[in-house]
């Protein structure tokens, strides 16, 4: 993630921290597996910036002073912690959003959170928050997407990937929304909640892991360092 003065990652066992993405620094060895970071700015009910990162056994690692240092916790049970997502909802309130197992934990501040039961036989892999529709996203290991305005109702929506992938990342950029899947697919769509997905045609053999955007391309990452990117939606 980007902080405003620095980027901060997280991987299979430590934090690292960079102001130019070039020269990197750990501040942190025991932060276990990781699977997912988000950023808060502050913003409502959450005064002070967050940098907050999931992962196995339930665990959170938790940032007030921009990646320097982190402080550990538990989100929920025992069950990993696949990504985390942060929104500002209204104008007087903020929430981070994780996934687990089949569920959403919710959280004002990153630390004290509750338990939002989302569905059951499958995995939520991937979560965004999509400032245009403002919507949390939620997209799992059977193609199906579920989302929610307030981060305590979710909706399955009615527009599904094929139930044989697994959505390994979803993000809303450019008015759009764009996943990733384990077979190395892209799908896009306009409105989660209105408009199927389109699968965007180009041959790939590995799994895709994430997708971003710079402001004028996305960029998709997947096995064996591969790379593909796309000016819009193409």
């Amino acid at each position: 993630v980007w902080t405003g003065t620095a980027f901060v990652a997280t991987g299979s066992s430590q934090a690292i921290r960079s102001t130019d993405g070039i020269n990197w620094t750990t501040t942190s060895s025991s932060m276990g597996t990781a699977n997912g970071i988000a950023y808060s700015p502050g913003s409502g009910s959450l005064p002070g910036a967050v940098v907050l990162a999931v992962g196995a056994s339930a665990a959170y690692r938790r940032s007030t002073n921009d990646g320097l240092s982190f402080t550990s916790g538990t989100v929920g049970g025992s069950s990993t912690n696949y990504a985390v997502a942060w929104a500002p909802i209204g104008a007087s309130a903020s929430l981070f959003a994780v996934t687990s197992g089949s569920n959403v934990y919710t959280s004002p501040e990153g630390t004290t959170w509750t338990l939002r039961s989302v569905a059951t036989g499958l995995t939520l892999n991937s979560i965004t928050w999509a400032s245009g529709p403002n919507l949390f996203v939620a997209g799992s290991s059977i193609g199906s997407f579920y989302y929610s305005a307030n981060g305590t109702t979710w909706t399955l929506s009615s527009f599904s990937l094929p139930v044989s992938v697994t959505v390994t990342k979803i993000i809303y950029e450019n008015s759009l929304y764009v996943a990733v899947t384990n077979a190395g697919t892209v799908y896009t769509t306009p409105n989660i909640t209105t408009t199927g997905w389109t699968q965007r045609v180009f041959s790939t053999p590995a799994a895709l892991n994430t997708v971003a955007w710079n402001g004028t391309t996305f960029l998709a990452m997947g096995l064996g360092a591969a790379t593909y990117t796309s000016p819009g939606v193409s």
